[in-house]
């Protein structure tokens, strides 16, 4: 019963902390940075939803992870414009957001598929795997947005191709660490 209510926690904490910074955006007229706030709020509130059915389990950890990595994105790069001031704050992200990702990823995986799991070598394949396209599928996304709504999300092809490397380091980080316990 621990975990359930330590769950419920942090997702009390979320919502204050999100409607914190959506406040924040609404107060300095930056309204379209709400419509990322929507589908990370969302995202968290059907993982919760899945737990309490017991579909995935989720460690409250990387709960944890999802939210600080939400909330660096949200209040830091783009409302406090860390993304644009500073050099290293996007690429500390993608190494953070990888790791989560992944690891999330196979918090998941493990819930749906049990015992299956149980070679080291497949266990870092898949893992690395899941979170290395989890990456592409957001710098497509950024391209997308680019492209519809005439934004700046991909500065470069540097910006891109860092992007990827350091969603690759930090998938390979998660798909190291839970290999190595098999």
């Amino acid at each position: 019963m621990k975990v359930y209510k330590s769950s419920r926690l942090l997702l009390y904490l979320f919502t204050t902390l999100l409607m914190s910074v959506v406040i924040g955006f609404m107060a300095n007229k930056q309204y379209r940075y709400i419509y990322n706030a929507i589908p990370l709020y969302l995202s968290y509130l059907l993982i919760v939803y899945y737990e309490e059915k017991e579909i995935i389990s989720i460690t409250n950890l990387t709960k944890f992870l999802i939210i600080l990595v939400s909330i660096l994105h949200l209040a830091f790069g783009q409302y406090f414009n860390l993304y644009e001031i500073s050099r290293y704050f996007d690429k500390g992200l993608h190494l953070i957001g990888g790791f989560t990702v992944s690891l999330f990823l196979y918090q998941v995986l493990v819930s749906i598929l049990g015992n299956y799991l149980n070679s080291r070598l497949l266990i870092f394949i898949l893992i690395s795997s899941v979170g290395i396209t989890a990456g592409v599928f957001l710098e497509i996304s950024e391209f997308v947005l680019d492209i519809l709504f005439k934004a700046s999300n991909q500065k470069s092809l540097i910006d891109t191709n860092l992007d990827l490397i350091f969603n690759v380091f930090g998938s390979s980080i998660v798909a190291f660490r839970v290999s190595r316990k098999y």
